[in-house]
């Protein structure tokens, strides 16, 4: 009997492997024949994108199904004490101090700096002037310039908190940084207690230190919304998996009220939901209470479509200036990496080697490498975060025009999970230290040299 259910099991394993895979290939034939990439260069990237993707999915779908078996988990590991949660939240606000010293002291260095702003003027770039812009009006034109009026886009959580704390330090760039630094330190908190639920003391420090130095790390202390979204993410899980339902679904309102993708932690909170009903069969009044918890989640993206109508009549305006001025549209993520190869290989021919270095290849290289440490640490990567990991990329990276690749995968928290799986060996750790090193500092240096860095 037993080898017939695992036959069974693996016969519908090897079912919806063949039907993603079918699926997967039908939509590249589609793109592939509707646009075909232009040349050789976005060919091999499309065709590296998906086989990458492909392989991930197939070394996901056995993790999926054995966490959906409904077999008993091992029990979760004791909570964390507070001493190292206040350690952890001592060492980002460091590392955010270390970061905006290395930022003045390369804009003296440089010359950039009249000194009165710390360097902090370096960090102005991006989409910083649109949530300034934001916070001091305290909301969104209804008309006026059209460069205003496509700042709808930008979803209302960070600059509302930031109008909030301007109150306190009376500049409102200045109390961009403290939401930042807090929220990243808070982040790194939260994210040690979630990765305690499963892991030992020394591999969540290490989760939490990949996390750290991950290229494009120092994005979480720049004057944007990167490390609250991060916050409220991992804040949401965080209270999914310790059965604190209620609450998850508040912080998940206010993670797709603070920016698009926070609608995505409805995946891993499903996934961990649907896991647990199988193993646990609670009565169906349970069942259904739990599930109207979760649904909070979306409440915070219907409240952005609330001021979206209340500014301009239309819930969804947003979509239309993402589009119209953005060429924003939902895409294929292998589409992306082709397009970005192309422009990659026009700007290192034409010259532009700070667009080439500061744009394209760090887009390309995260695009490849992402998947990569996904895919290879897929079976050492709790199932309901690689789910959460595939809906974020396939959401963020096929954006038919996207310039802030690095950005957007830097707050894909599994990630960290990938790389302190791969970094058990003290080899490995190494190596993988060492390199995020180097590029994340490489990167900064882009940023704040204004490279084209988004």
């Amino acid at each position: 009997m037993e080898r017939i259910k695992k036959g069974q099991s693996r016969a519908g394993q090897n079912l919806l492997t063949g039907v993603c895979l079918a699926i997967l290939a039908g939509l590249f034939a589609l793109w592939w024949w509707q646009n075909p990439p232009r040349s050789p260069y976005a060919q091999a990237a499309a065709l590296l994108s998906a086989g990458l993707f492909a392989l991930l999915g197939v070394r996901f779908i056995p993790q999926w199904m054995k966490a959906w078996r409904g077999e008993p988990e091992g029990e979760q590991l004791a909570q964390p004490d507070r001493g190292t949660c206040f350690k952890l939240f001592a060492v980002f606000l460091l590392a955010g101090a270390l970061y905006y010293l290395a930022g003045y002291l390369l804009q003296m260095a440089a010359g950039r700096s009249n000194g009165a702003a710390l360097g902090f003027d370096a960090w102005v770039a991006g989409d910083v002037n649109q949530y300034q812009d934001i916070a001091k009006r305290g909301g969104y034109l209804s008309e006026g310039p059209w460069d205003q009026l496509v700042q709808l886009v930008f979803f209302p959580g960070y600059p509302m908190l930031v109008r909030a704390f301007s109150w306190l330090v009376q500049d409102y760039l200045a109390a961009a940084f403290v939401v930042s630094a807090l929220s990243a330190a808070g982040a790194a908190c939260v994210l040690y207690k979630l990765a305690r639920v499963d892991l030992p003391a020394g591999a969540a420090l290490r989760v939490v230190k990949f996390q750290l130095i991950l290229p494009g790390a120092f994005f979480l202390w720049a004057p944007m919304s990167d490390s609250l979204f991060l916050l409220l993410t991992l804040g949401c899980l965080y209270l999914a998996r310790r059965q604190r339902l209620v609450l998850a679904g508040l912080l998940g309102a206010l993670a797709s009220f603070t920016r698009l993708p926070g609608l995505i932690v409805l995946v891993p909170v499903l996934f961990e939901g649907i896991a647990n009903t199988l193993r646990q069969r609670p009565p169906l009044p349970k069942t259904l209470g739990r599930l109207a918890a979760l649904l909070l989640i979306p409440l915070g993206f219907a409240a952005y479509c609330g001021v979206n109508y209340a500014v301009s009549g239309d819930p969804l305006r947003f979509l239309y200036y993402q589009s119209e001025h953005w060429g924003q549209r939902l895409g294929c993520f292998f589409n992306t990496a082709a397009y970005q190869a192309d422009y990659a290989v026009s700007y290192l021919q034409s010259g532009d080697v700070q667009g080439f270095m500061g744009l394209w290849l760090p887009n390309l290289f995260y695009h490849f490498a992402a998947l990569g440490v996904m895919a290879a640490a897929v079976k050492r990567v709790r199932p309901s975060y690689t789910a959460y990991f595939i809906a974020y990329f396939i959401a963020t990276i096929g954006a038919t025009w996207l310039l802030s690749g690095p950005r957007y995968l830097m707050a894909a928290f599994p990630l960290s999970f990938a790389l302190a799986a791969l970094g058990q060996k003290r080899w490995a750790n190494r190596l993988a230290t060492g390199l995020c090193l180097v590029a994340n500092g490489l990167y900064f240096y882009a940023y704040l040299a204004h490279w084209a860095v988004y």
